[in-house]
């Protein structure tokens, strides 16, 4: 139960962010992005991603008001939203719109599998732990008797419906209630993975060091494995699009950083869903898709070719379109990503990678999603933070760029550090608009 001074609290956290949404700042904002999807960016896009693991360093659980954990959620949500608004001017739009995850689940390719990700409770811990990888197929032989297909376990439209309803009676009249999440990179991340990109998957089953070797001494057991996992993938999405669990990606929702389009940009655009599209039946096709190969960082691109993005092909050609990468170094690996997909919109340049390389080879047919590198936040230094960003845009000024601050994991004190280092990129950034 919620008590009224709770409930009269959370309402004034959604006036305050439905009076935030209003501003007609979010306007120009959804057109350039509108633009650079459309690969005519008028200039870089912005994005300061706070993590998870900084937000408690920002938001600590003293902050929080509500005792009931999934109130509690939300009012950490509008709480970000807010803060976002007064310290964090970027190009991330703020809207009204809440979206209220549909209640279903799927199971695991193995049952009690422990998956290798950091423990990370917001108002519970530090978020500071790791773990290794806890592979289950030791053997070969295991493949055939722990891993199965991921099967949907239930829908409960009842409980997804008390949610709503729940929600509207305290938010309503000040926020949007709308019912599913849009399709996201990480929407059953447990088990699918990073977007739909079976490498990963692969890689917790078996485990890293052991792919490794395996694409040396066993590239059928690979070959076959991918194969399966991509089979099991695409009936996963089948069964999203038959039950009705699918929802339009094509407008600026992200959670947790995340958006349609991975660990990359907004995915706000005007070409998709396409000219048959049925809101009553919505697929694969009408939407973006995602799909990464961080695991294969180090591995050459032929090998890479081969044993990871044939396989993801069959999963990308479902999408109107997809935006590819992640952590992951793409630097002799474009030729390979597009070919293997014409649907390709968006391509990650990391921190890893070499900018000069991604300007030259994808030019304005594609947009760059570049991430600095996260120490560029610490100890900040604006001078040489300014020339850094200015130094990179004017490489990058011919092409459409996309470019985010991520994987920051401790500001060490000093929020304000983000909101330092986004004046310095808006700036920056600002210096290269085309007119």
């Amino acid at each position: 139960m919620i008590s009224a001074e709770e409930k009269s609290y959370l309402r004034d956290l959604a006036k305050q962010v439905k009076e935030i949404s209003q501003n007609e700042i979010w306007k120009e904002k959804d057109r350039l992005w509108r633009k650079l999807n459309s690969l005519q960016g008028e200039r870089p896009m912005i994005i300061c991603a706070v993590t998870d693991e900084c937000w408690p360093e920002i938001i600590s659980g003293k902050d929080l008001k509500i005792e009931d954990p999934y109130l509690r959620a939300w009012e950490y949500d509008l709480k970000k939203k807010i803060y976002r608004w007064n310290n964090i001017h970027d190009d991330v739009i703020i809207t009204d719109k809440i979206f209220v995850p549909i209640e279903y689940e799927f199971t695991d390719w193995v049952e009690g599998r422990r998956r290798p990700y950091a423990a990370n409770k917001p108002y519970e811990s530090n978020g500071k732990t790791a773990e290794a990888f806890h592979p289950c197929i030791l053997e070969y032989d295991d493949w055939d008797k722990l891993v199965c297909k991921p099967e949907l376990k239930y829908i409960d439209w009842k409980k997804t419906e008390d949610n709503m309803n729940l929600l509207d009676d305290i938010f309503g009249g000040n926020l949007q209630i709308i019912k599913g999440e849009p399709f996201y990179s990480s929407i059953d991340t447990t088990p699918t993975g990073w977007g739909t990109s079976a490498i990963d998957i692969l890689c917790e089953l078996r485990g890293l060091e052991e792919i490794m070797y395996d694409v040396i001494d066993a590239p059928e057991f690979v070959h076959m494995a991918m194969s399966y996992l991509v089979d099991c993938l695409s009936d996963y999405l089948d069964t999203l699009e038959s039950e009705g669990l699918l929802r339009i990606n094509n407008d600026a929702f992200w959670k947790n950083t995340n958006t349609p389009l991975g660990s990359n940009g907004f995915a706000i655009t005007d070409e998709l869903p396409g000219d048959d599209f049925d809101p009553s039946h919505i697929k694969t096709q009408d939407l973006w898709g995602y799909c990464q190969a961080q695991e294969f960082a180090l591995v050459s691109p032929a090998m890479e070719d081969e044993f990871v993005i044939q396989h993801q092909k069959k999963l990308a050609e479902r999408f109107g379109l997809i935006s590819y990468g992640c952590c992951e170094s793409n630097d002799y690996k474009y030729d390979y990503l597009i070919n293997a997909f014409p649907n390709l919109r968006e391509i990650s340049v990391s921190h890893a990678a070499d900018i000069r390389i991604a300007a030259e080879k994808l030019k304005r047919d594609y947009v760059i999603s570049w991430k600095p590198h996260a120490t560029l936040i610490n100890n900040f230094d604006r001078e040489k933070v300014s020339k850094f960003m200015n130094d990179s845009f004017n490489v990058l000024k011919d092409n459409n760029v996309s470019c985010s601050l991520r994987d920051v994991l401790t500001i060490h004190g000093h929020p304000e550090y983000f909101g330092m280092w986004t004046d310095v990129a808006m700036e920056a950034a600002k210096q290269y608009e085309r007119k």
